[in-house]
């Protein structure tokens, strides 16, 4: 079973957790897995950052409160958020969803609307 060590959090010592529902032959396989854990959270803490109504999820991991005052980045170019805005997108079935965009300035090229999933706050 795979086991993530996480780095220490107080002077008491680390904490550990097993990948839950999840068994390997192999202690590689269960390396495998367990890396791929931390990839996917490491993923869903960072699409948290950037989704403009989580105010308080980004203030507590020491980010500005407010998306408009983040700097981001698309892996190429680094901008500053302009504006944040929900948009309507319709799904196959007749029901539809909401976005979170955001306007964002990259210098040298104006303005556009991206995703904030398509973007990553940069740390401070």
């Amino acid at each position: 079973m795979p086991i993530i060590n996480y780095a220490p959090q107080s002077p008491t010592g680390r904490r550990t957790e097993q990948a839950p529902k999840r068994a390997f032959a192999s202690r590689d396989e269960a390396r495998a897995c367990a890396q791929q854990v931390i990839d996917q959270r490491r993923q869903r803490h960072e699409r948290k950052l950037t989704t403009p109504r989580l105010r308080a999820y980004r203030d507590a991991c020491g980010h500005p409160r407010e998306i408009t005052d983040c700097t981001v980045t698309d892996g190429e170019r680094t901008g500053q958020v302009v504006k944040s805005a929900n948009t309507v997108v319709p799904a196959g079935d007749g029901t539809a969803g909401v976005r979170a965009r955001l306007l964002i300035e990259w210098p040298g090229s104006g303005q556009t609307w991206s995703d904030s999933t398509e973007v990553r706050l940069v740390s401070r």
